[in-house]
């Protein structure tokens, strides 16, 4: 449930007509209702793109796989159909035993008859003698053929594994192992956040890191002669600690699982992507730790005291009102000002990314400048608490974002082509 106070309402209202004007209102509203069906159009174009890409993708590998059916190429096939490996150890077998056997010099005669390896191996192997003679020249050269036929199935395997070819379910596996190393960082760090330090039972950095969320209300409390935190629930303590130490192993592993991210990404890439993208890998953490900056040193100092002046002192006629917070109402919100900062802080990324991509210009984005202030408002009065000043620190700096971004944008655009027409 959006959670937006009648103030807020009326600084939306208020926005919506002095930036936009009460005559182009309608024109507005329609032009943001025909944007809303392109945008929807083309989700669901994306939808129909990549289900064709997924099916192509599956129809590539079928061939491919087929292709290496024919071609002899086991190594392809193990890739397909046996992603653990379970193949390469059967061959690894097969290797050992033709050593052991005295068989692994014979090798060499087999390159010399076939001139190649690979698919020589499996035309010399697969050849049929030519008459009765050739066949039954000897049982040794039988023997010595079957054992041909294993190390030839070894080199094409490992022929296969030099040329690195690496099918869906491959890279599956490997995004499945990267975000596995990823979850167990982040489970280590968990487990390090809520348990108690050495020589303590109830202190953690979990708990030293909720002290430190609650400093700004504090200072606030015992500059008004002290104040204090309650909970009502006899698990809200426990599960307050568990959602502190979540949130700080979260924010530690953020870097490992970018770092895991772009390491699955990166081989795909050319040299100029990679270089391309790094400024944006920079910037990400950087605006968002910004962004939760401005949150604990601005924001939260501002609208705690906003709050705070709603006490009032009794007398003979009057009880008296005071705050009494529940720690899990102040951690949720304080953990929601910081996420909708932080995300709000990466619209230059996004934007940029997408004038880098082609999907935006300079142009388009001042075009709709009216349309992004308004939209910077309401998205405020969604994320902050029912408060206009929360609202206006989250909504100026979007503005300012948002302008940015398209000074960026008018950066990275190629120069028209008669900025250099001397005629």
């Amino acid at each position: 449930m959006l959670d937006i106070g009648g103030w807020e309402f009326l600084v939306v209202a208020f926005v919506l007509i002095m930036v936009v004007g009460p005559k182009e209102l309608p024109k507005m509203l329609r032009g943001f209702t025909r944007v809303m069906r392109q945008v929807r159009s083309m989700a669901a174009e994306f939808s129909r793109s990549m289900q064709n890409m997924a099916d192509d993708a599956e129809l590539g590998d079928l061939k491919g796989t087929l292709e290496d059916v024919k071609r002899g190429n086991l190594a392809g096939v193990a890739d397909a159909i046996d992603p653990a490996g379970n193949l390469k150890d059967s061959v690894e077998d097969l290797k050992k035993s033709a050593t052991e056997t005295g068989l692994q010099d014979d090798v060499g005669e087999i390159r010399n008859l076939a001139g190649t390896t690979g698919d020589g191996f499996a035309e010399v192997i697969n050849q049929a003698p030519e008459d009765d003679a050739k066949a039954a020249a000897s049982s040794n050269t039988k023997t010595k053929t079957g054992s041909f036929d294993k190390m030839a199935e070894l080199d094409s395997y490992n022929s296969g594994l030099a040329v690195g070819r690496m099918t869906r379910i491959g890279h599956l596996t490997e995004l499945r192992n990267r975000l596995g190393v990823a979850l167990g960082v982040f489970l280590l760090l968990f487990l390090i956040s809520v348990a108690p330090l050495p020589g303590t039972t109830s202190n953690s950095i979990a708990y030293q890191v909720f002290v430190f969320l609650q400093a700004p209300l504090a200072e606030i409390l015992n500059a008004k002669g002290g104040g204090r935190m309650i909970f009502t629930a006899l698990h809200e303590g426990f599960f307050t600690q568990i959602k502190v130490g979540f949130f700080t192993a979260l924010c530690i592993t953020f870097p490992i699982i970018s770092m895991q991210l772009w390491k699955f990404v990166a081989p795909g890439l050319y040299k100029n992507e990679r270089k391309a993208f790094l400024p944006f890998l920079i910037a990400t953490p950087a605006l968002f730790t910004l962004g939760a900056e401005i949150v604990y040193y601005v924001v939260t100092p501002m609208a705690w005291a906003f709050f705070v002046s709603f006490e009032m002192v009794g007398d003979n006629s009057a009880l008296a009102i005071e705050l009494e917070p529940r720690i899990s109402e102040y951690l949720s919100l304080m953990m929601r000002l910081i996420f909708a900062f932080g995300l709000a802080f990466e619209l230059p990324v996004i934007l940029l990314l997408l004038a880098r991509a082609g999907l935006v210009t300079h142009q388009g984005l001042a075009e709709k400048r009216k349309i992004a202030i308004v939209i910077s408002f309401v998205v405020a009065a969604i994320l902050t608490p029912p408060d206009v000043i929360s609202q206006l620190l989250l909504a100026v700096p979007i503005i300012l974002l948002y302008e940015l971004s398209i000074f960026g944008a008018r950066l990275m655009s190629p120069p028209e082509n008669n900025e250099f027409d001397n005629s």
